[in-house]
């Protein structure tokens, strides 16, 4: 590894704080042509699902029980993921929230920018902390001061050092920001407190489907959510409509006016209660082109792919309120460079493109070398124009 490329990593890694992730510096290159039809397909689905149709529906299953609020432009903030396959870009997951790592974005452009010498594309996210600031202030717009508000949870314990590094890059940006655990906050009438400074708007890292089955560990957020939804960004009502109940949605509507530029690029998708038994599954899909989806998960935790019979009938028989089945789809493999300077063969390829109030702003790549769970390494995003 020459030093260009072992500056690179430590860029990534020492000044964001996410020592335990994991990077490549081998750039996803994407045809403008592509990236341009997927913005449009996203921007499509989204106005799809901010509809009163989807939100009564999503209301009306019982998945969700943190309360429920309108949702605003501004609260469809979140990242939709695109497997890339030999027969184009499938969506495999939606997500309505605030991503964690959201503050590596921008770093992730210029640092590639900086130390990877392409000279094929353009690339992404170089604006992304300028662009993020104005959501914000377009979504607390009289707020002063700001707490990001983050899980407390052993889990959420190794994140730390990478939301301050966020607070940091927000302020940067004349934010005037601050994290705070989500167990030390005391809600209140006109936002927040925390050790004796008064917040009047909250930015929310805590995963909704964390915080809604975990309710008693949040439960200064979720009086805040009562008596002040407006000064929360993004709305946890967010989680509610962003399931794995989504996928399903899309898979139904796929025919009808107004689907053909994203038709394509959704799977077929049901829940598991559409089928009557195990036999009637199996007509419809063999185990093979099978994926078992929890309804309401995060970081791939009890998803199943290509299970076989005899797990598929153990889901079915003890989970099948939980859960959803999304046809299986190959997708294609690359060769990458890692930190630890070794060519490693990925068997997938994740394309994730974060949305702002309904509109595509920032672009990354996923790698993944292990299972679903397991290892994965995060690249910058190239536009190739031709």
């Amino acid at each position: 590894m020459n030093s260009k490329e072992a500056t690179y990593f430590e860029a990534l890694t020492k000044g964001t704080g996410c020592t335990t992730y994991k990077f490549s510096n081998t750039p996803l290159e994407i045809p403008q042509a592509q990236f341009n039809n997927l913005n449009q397909a996203v921007r499509s689905m989204l106005d799809l699902v901010d509809t009163d149709a989807y939100f009564e529906q999503c209301k009306q299953r019982d998945f969700w029980s943190l309360p429920t609020v309108p949702m605003k432009d501004t609260d469809f903030h979140g990242c939709a993921d695109f497997l890339l396959t030999e027969d184009g870009a499938k969506l495999i997951e939606m997500n309505i929230n605030l991503p964690g790592k959201v503050g590596l974005m921008e770093t992730l452009g210029k640092v590639a920018q900086k130390w990877i010498k392409n000279p094929k594309g353009m690339w992404t996210n170089l604006n992304f902390n300028e662009q993020l600031k104005l959501e914000v202030e377009a979504a607390l717009p009289k707020s002063q001061k700001i707490a990001i508000v983050v899980s407390h949870l052993e889990s959420s314990q190794v994140h730390g050092a990478h939301y301050q590094y966020f607070s940091e890059q927000l302020n940067q940006e004349g934010l005037d920001t601050t994290v705070v655990y989500a167990n030390e906050i005391v809600a209140h009438e006109d936002g927040c407190s925390w050790n004796g400074t008064v917040f009047d708007g909250v930015i929310n890292l805590v995963i909704p489907f964390v915080w809604e089955s975990n309710q008693h560990e949040f439960k200064e957020l979720t009086k805040l959510l009562q008596l002040q939804p407006d000064c929360i960004f993004p709305s946890p009502t967010g989680g509610m409509l962003g399931t794995k109940d989504l996928l399903n949605y899309l898979s139904s509507k796929r025919n009808e006016k107004g689907a053909e530029v994203w038709r394509e690029k959704v799977l077929f998708a049901k829940s598991l209660n559409s089928f009557k038994t195990v036999a009637g599954l199996l007509e419809v899909l063999t185990p093979e082109q099978i994926v078992l989806k929890p309804f309401k998960d995060y970081g791939a935790e009890g998803v199943y792919v290509q299970p076989n019979q005899e797990l598929i009938e153990d889901v079915f028989k003890n989970k099948k309120n939980e859960y959803m089945v999304q046809e299986y789809t190959e997708s294609v493999a690359k060769k990458i460079d890692t930190e630890s300077d070794e060519i490693v063969e990925c068997h997938s390829v994740i394309y994730r493109i974060f949305f702002a109030s309904k509109k595509p702003f920032g672009y990354q790549a996923y790698y993944l070398t292990g299972d679903l769970s397991g290892a994965y390494h995060s690249a910058p995003v190239m536009v190739i124009v031709k």
